[in-house]
């Protein structure tokens, strides 16, 4: 049973007034400050915050959730969704999830291929929430995440011995529309075929579409900047790519995705275009997925899960599989990069 606080509501509208207040007198003592639209990226702060008071809300997310998720099945695991019994704006019942959260499944003892299977399960489900449904949980930390694992039938593996993944706390979706579906297809294939002034161009675009680039300033050289310093984030790219960003080969081969939001916002602000409140969500989303699987061990690989949804049919197969080729050098590249930076490679200034 999930009840609201009663005086959250009053508590979270006077904190958007205040903050809507603080950023009318900014853009007023910083005329200059105007192209940020401070007062409209209040309101889109302030929206994704209400999504999470009204607990009607939530059920709906958590039906839609369950109904995506209707086989039961992500790859190397089953997945559920609580159902939901009754809710009202301030109350909502649920089953409960079965198992532990994933932040305490970590820290249990668990065979390597069991962990390796949650660690699939999770980037497969990421996955299928933007490129095949459309609809993505936007607040995936580990403790969202229970994980029950069921003892084998005689040792022999069936779907009933697979972990079970259930996602709860539902309060924080994003519904993508046709232009964001369009720009995650888009982008990811650009990506794919090593085309940066393509993955910039798909950017800049959503951008646009968006209304967010009214002050914004050379965007020809935006693309460039932003299709390197994206392309370098998803592969083990060349210096030639990863030193237009970066100042040397480990502090970019150490960086997460955190860190690329970060210098992604940089190079918007930088050439006046707004962070579009999309692309926040998203990365906002793989930020968190990549936080709890950094947890299990691993490195994240949106990329790999997302190779099957991007490339489907025999028509795709060459396409297919030199992504494979491409993603085994990347990620042979990664491995190989704990021992030390490649030849040529600058070291680190001391």
């Amino acid at each position: 049973v999930k009840v609201r606080r009663e005086e959250v509501v009053h508590l979270m509208d006077t904190d958007i007034q205040l903050l809507r207040w603080a950023a009318h007198v900014l853009e007023w003592l910083r005329p200059e400050l105007r192209w940020l639209a401070m007062g409209d990226a209040v309101d889109s702060f302030g929206w994704y915050l209400v999504q999470q008071l009204d607990l009607r809300i939530e059920a709906d997310n958590l039906r839609q959730f369950s109904n995506d998720f209707r086989s039961g099945r992500v790859r190397e695991a089953r997945i559920a969704v609580p159902r939901v019994f009754a809710s009202t704006e301030s109350v909502m019942v649920t089953e409960v999830a079965e198992g532990v959260s994933l932040s305490t499944f970590i820290k249990e003892e668990h065979p390597g291929r069991v962990r390796h299977q949650v660690f699939v399960a999770l980037i497969d489900t990421m996955a299928r929430m933007i490129l095949v449904n459309g609809f993505i949980h936007g607040d995936l930390h580990p403790g969202n995440m229970f994980i029950s694992v069921a003892p084998s039938d005689g040792g022999l593996l069936s779907s009933a011995s697979l972990p079970k993944i259930t996602l709860i706390d539902a309060g924080i979706a994003v519904q993508m529309d046709d232009e964001l579906r369009s720009f995650a297809m888009s982008s990811m294939v650009a990506t794919f075929r090593m085309d940066a002034h393509g993955l910039g161009e798909s950017v800049v675009k959503l951008h646009r579409d968006e209304g967010l680039c009214k002050y914004a300033r050379d965007l020809d050289k935006l693309t460039d900047k932003m299709g390197n310093l994206l392309l370098a984030g998803a592969f083990m790219c060349d210096e030639e790519i990863w030193s237009q960003t970066f100042d040397n080969y480990e502090e970019y081969r150490s960086s997460r995705v955190s860190e690329y939001f970060a210098r992604m916002i940089g190079l918007l602000s930088e050439h006046r275009v707004r962070v579009s409140p999309s692309i926040w969500s998203l990365t906002t989303a793989f930020a968190l997925i990549e936080g709890s699987v950094a947890e299990l061990g691993y490195g994240v690989n949106v990329l790999r899960a997302a190779t099957p949804y991007l490339f489907r049919g025999w028509q795709h197969l060459p396409e297919r599989l030199r992504s494979w080729v491409r993603l085994d050098a990347s990620e042979r590249e990664t491995r190989e990069g704990d021992d030390g930076p490649p030849p040529g490679a600058p070291a680190r200034d001391e």
